[in-house]
């Protein structure tokens, strides 16, 4: 079982996966302890994309502020800091929102919009995230 759970997890990275599959795949009925091995695996990848998303805005926002940009190109460092806030999010997720919930905010976007759920996955994160907490921040 292990050995499936794995191909199943190699095979899914290999391609992109949209709101579709999302809605398909994910175990949205099911506690942790009530999943099986498939579900598990699946309800991981989309939580390990979720993981990656805000990683990754942590892990290209922050170096560029610290002005490893400036380093190779000019750049004037107001106008870097004002597209960078604007594109910074992990600050502006409220403090204990966990990736469950980020996931419940996804399935309930592509609910009431299904017409967007032929796009990626990880854009309608984005979306999700932007829409929530990016627009109606009033510190900018």
């Amino acid at each position: 079982m292990k050995k499936i759970i794995y191909l199943m997890f190699l095979v899914s990275i290999a391609f992109s996966k949209t709101g579709n599959d999302f809605l398909n795949e994910y175990p949205f009925d099911k506690k942790t302890v009530e999943m099986n091995d498939a579900e598990m695996g699946l309800a991981a990848i989309y939580l390990g994309i979720t993981s990656g998303v805000i990683a990754g805005n942590v892990l290209t926002i922050e170096p560029m502020r610290k002005k490893w940009v400036s380093l190779y190109f000019e750049v004037d460092e107001n106008k870097l800091n004002n597209v960078l806030d604007r594109f910074s999010f992990t600050d502006k997720i409220p403090d204990g929102l966990d990736n469950q919930q980020l996931i419940r905010m996804v399935k309930k976007y592509c609910d009431e919009n299904p017409e967007e759920t032929h796009n990626e996955f990880v854009f309608l994160l984005h979306l999700v995230i932007h829409r929530n907490f990016l627009m109606n921040d009033k510190s900018k």
